[in-house]
């Protein structure tokens, strides 16, 4: 039941990233996209960097190492971190709307990073599923309220942040269980915390730059036209992908707590399995039905090639399965190893895409997303079976 929760959050999440390029779509135009893409290919990075990796974390910090205060501290302090590192870039980009908009999203769904990260360490996964329900249907009114008073396309970015920061005093800090009084602060606890995490969010801001770096490189070779094309169908993959992220938030906990090896071993092969067939119809969705679909969805004529659609879903095949081995090593404490893999993939991602994109155009993005998935999914179930047969071999 966790697990259905917290995959019914995530899709509804999803959904809303979904509605906001329709919106800008609809309201700013394709051009639009491009520019939203390229920022926040830009600020994404930098916001899973301050996060700090708290969400994934806390799952994992079964015995409470850490007290509630130190975990709101440090959550606050990266909130500020990242507005003073960002805010100041809004007026010399070319899109300050657009810009200021993603801030604000990035700065205000912070806030509730350590909530959902408690709720699933607590198994109580049906508040962040209310708070994305919550989350969907205020930003549908909003939208509903603008349209009504037939407000600019501009003020239709703001939509999505306010919804977030109402919720979020509404619903997330009433169901919170954090509590910031009490005690005085200890900075000892914050500095191990900081330090403990650390790997976390490197290995975090290291793999969103895997996305940045294609982003930039259609628009220093291309255009944000080329961008948006990319953009489009980007988004099919980054909605089905949380159904897997889903799968193994919720997993990371469970695997953290079960030590017969035999078991843990077990239930990666069936998960594994699961997602080998999701992948399945992922690939023939695209393959079949994305040009359809995207013109029906946005309201834009775009075809893709069957090379680009083959690429593309392929690599998204391999990305599913790495996604879910990535979250055993963190179940596993395996910190480092993802952080220097992640370093890794980064390289290739920088080399191939900048070097297939000038030569081949947009099809070089997708080719450069193909290969470094399936570089990823091989490195990483490497290392998920490295490490299962030391721990059989400790017994």
């Amino acid at each position: 039941m966790p697990t259905m929760f917290h995959l019914a959050g995530s899709i509804i999440y999803a959904l809303m990233q979904w509605l906001i390029i329709l919106i800008v779509t609809r309201f700013i135009g394709m051009d639009g996209v491009g520019y939203y893409a390229l920022y926040l290919g830009l600020l994404v990075p930098v916001s899973i960097f301050t996060n700090h990796g708290l969400r994934i974390y806390i799952a994992t910090d079964i015995e409470n190492r850490f007290a509630d205060k130190t975990y709101l501290s440090l959550r606050y302090l990266g909130v500020l971190v990242f507005v003073l590192l960002t805010i100041f870039f809004t007026p010399f980009v070319d899109e300050p709307n657009i810009f200021f908009s993603i801030i604000l999203i990035k700065c205000f769904d912070a806030l509730s990073e350590i909530e959902y990260g408690n709720w699933n360490r607590k198994r109580v996964l049906f508040y962040f599923t209310c708070s994305q329900l919550l989350r969907l249907a205020l930003l549908l009114l909003l939208v509903l309220v603008m349209d009504l008073l037939g407000l600019s396309g501009s003020f239709y970015l703001f939509a999505f942040p306010l919804a977030i920061i109402i919720i979020y005093f509404s619903f997330d800090r009433k169901k919170s269980e954090f509590n910031i009084k009490g005690s005085s602060l200890d900075y000892s606890a914050l500095r191990a915390l900081f330090y403990v995490s650390s790997p976390l969010a490197f290995s975090g801001l290291i793999a969103s730059l895997n996305v940045t770096v294609v982003r930039f490189s259609l628009d220093y070779y291309l255009d944000v036209s080329a961008l948006a094309k990319y953009v489009y169908i980007q988004y099919y993959f980054t909605v089905a992908s949380i159904v897997v992220l889903s799968i193994s938030q919720v997993a990371i906990p469970y695997f953290s707590r079960e030590k017969n090896i035999s078991v843990h071993l077990y239930n990666f092969h069936r998960v594994m399995a699961l997602i080998f067939l999701y992948g399945v119809g992922f690939v023939l969705c695209i393959i079949y039905l994305s040009n359809f679909m995207t013109g029906f969805i946005y309201g834009v004529e775009i075809q893709y090639e069957v090379r680009h659609r083959l690429f593309f879903s392929m690599g998204a095949f391999f990305s599913f399965l790495a996604i879910f081995a990535n979250s055993i090593l963190i179940s596993m404490g395996r910190m480092r190893y993802i952080l220097y893999s992640n370093f890794i993939f980064l390289l290739l991602t920088v080399f191939s895409s900048f070097l297939l994109v000038e030569k081949m155009g947009i099809l070089g993005a997708f080719i450069s997303f193909f290969i470094v998935s399936l570089v990823s999914f091989i490195v990483n179930i490497v290392l998920v079976y490295v490490n299962f047969s030391r721990a059989k071999g400790a017994l």
